[in-house]
């Protein structure tokens, strides 16, 4: 919808990390709601682009809040190895080859639970492209969770 939309827009490109807390709070609510049990939050990381334009990575402050309300600890064990177009700006068909080698994976989550957090799902390429860097570290399971899920461009 609008209003999620907006809150997303406002926490990544207009300077206001504070619209984090919006979102971790419904990401904690989808977790109690669910029941969903987990050793460890795993965030998609912004690209290193993004990263320096912003002053900050939105979903690093969001994986913050949402340590802080859980009690779980937040894992570093996912990077970008490559920047790649931004999703929105690639045709379904395209999104999941423009980000499926841009994950790496490191350290030690063997036999974890992890919970994967994402702001937008879409078409689920970038989640699905996190989901097998992590598997090379053998988690026991991998749990994605979002704040919205948009449609597509066609």
């Amino acid at each position: 919808d609008e209003l999620s939309k907006e809150i997303v827009l406002q926490c990544k490109d207009s300077n206001k990390p504070y619209f984090a807390e919006i979102e971790a709070r419904y990401i904690k609510k989808v977790i109690d709601n669910k029941n969903i049990d987990f050793d460890a939050i795993v965030y998609v990381p912004a690209s290193s682009a993004n990263v320096k334009r912003r002053g900050y990575d939105h979903m690093k402050e969001i994986a913050k809040i949402l340590s802080e309300k859980t009690g779980k600890p937040i894992a570093e064990n996912l990077d970008r190895n490559k920047e790649n177009v931004d999703q929105t700006e690639v045709r379904e068909n395209e999104r999941l080859n423009n980000v499926l080698k841009s994950f790496r994976a490191c350290g030690d989550l063997y036999e974890k639970r992890v919970l994967l957090i994402d702001d937008v799902v879409t078409t689920g390429a970038t989640l699905i492209a996190c989901e097998k860097a992590l598997a090379e570290i053998e988690p026991k399971e991998i749990i994605p969770v979002t704040f919205v899920a948009a449609r597509p461009k066609r």
